[in-house]
């Protein structure tokens, strides 16, 4: 079970329960508890992406493994490990927000690092979700593409 949801309320154990292949949720769910079940896994995926990508990168760094080494140990694609390695390559954990998701990262981990952590920055202090900042990116390169 995710840290995330081993923190979860005690009355989600009463609505969700966690097996190896999946979760079930009892009818008797309430919409904020769902929603909440949603928030924790979704941050477990984020903390996951990063954890993997890290990995990777120690591992590679430390005794020269491929990332074919990694996929077959891990069971992840050869393009989701190396894209996650990549993104991990382009923010050393000091540099990463913690209230923002890796894909938050992703999105801005192409752009010069004063850029991507402007960005960052912005996203945490809005509050914007993935899409959110996704749209106000996209909104500014057509902006220059028309200047």
């Amino acid at each position: 079970m995710s840290e995330a949801l081993e923190k979860a309320p005690p009355s989600l154990g009463l609505v969700v329960k966690i097996h190896q292949s999946g979760i079930q949720f009892s009818p008797d769910i309430s919409w904020d508890d769902w929603v909440d079940v949603g928030r924790r896994l979704g941050q477990s995926a984020s903390r996951v992406t990063w954890a993997f990508a890290d990995w990777a990168w120690f591992g590679k760094g430390q005794w020269g493994k491929t990332y074919e080494e990694a996929v077959a140990v891990t069971g992840l694609g050869n393009g989701t490990l190396r894209n996650a390695v990549w993104v991990a390559g382009r923010f050393r954990l000091s540099w990463r927000h913690d209230k923002l998701s890796f894909a938050h990262h992703r999105l801005v981990a192409s752009l010069p690092p004063p850029d991507a952590q402007e960005w960052l920055e912005r996203a945490e202090r809005e509050g914007w979700s993935y899409h959110e900042m996704r749209t106000e990116l996209q909104a500014v390169e057509e902006l220059e593409e028309e200047a």
